[in-house]
């Protein structure tokens, strides 16, 4: 029984680690979109097997404040103009969190969105993270506040 126990426990460490760097990760000045929204092309570097686990943080690091900037690229003025989307992917499926986007911009944010979720998900197969399985609180719509959409639970 101890051993199962400690097999579990070394998952825990990993999943933590990856919690918080995907909740803390970006540290950029996100007031301004990137120059990647205009033409709707970002980088397209994957998580493989034979990238090291650095590159993989590397590549989620860039995705994820990518994803936050083009999330906070349009001033909020009008809630009908937004909409929610999950951002991550859990271990056990579904998202990590929610995030509001501009629908003017759906496009574009969709499909960054798409890829950072797909390297997210190929991040914890590759790793072989677990969770707590919890399914995590949809918000029931983005309000404005100060020219920034927030999300309302």
């Amino acid at each position: 029984m101890k051993n199962n126990w400690l097999s579990w426990k070394s998952y825990l460490v990993p999943f933590f680690v990856y919690t918080i760097f995907c909740l803390t990760s970006c540290t950029q000045d996100i007031s301004t979109p990137p120059n990647e929204l205009d033409t709707c092309e970002f980088p397209k570097d994957s998580i493989s097997t034979s990238t090291t686990n650095n590159i993989d943080q590397q590549i989620l690091e860039r995705l994820n404040r990518l994803v936050i900037s083009a999330s906070k690229s349009e001033i909020c003025d009008n809630s009908a103009e937004w909409g929610i989307a999950g951002i991550g992917h859990k271990p056990c499926g579904g998202p990590a969190g929610y995030i509001p986007y501009n629908k003017k911009n759906e496009k574009c944010f969709s499909a960054i969105l798409k890829f950072y979720n797909e390297q997210c998900q190929r991040y914890n197969i590759k790793n072989q993270l677990i969770s707590n399985c919890m399914v995590e609180p949809s918000p029931k719509y983005v309000q404005c506040k100060n020219g920034k959409p927030t999300l309302v639970y």
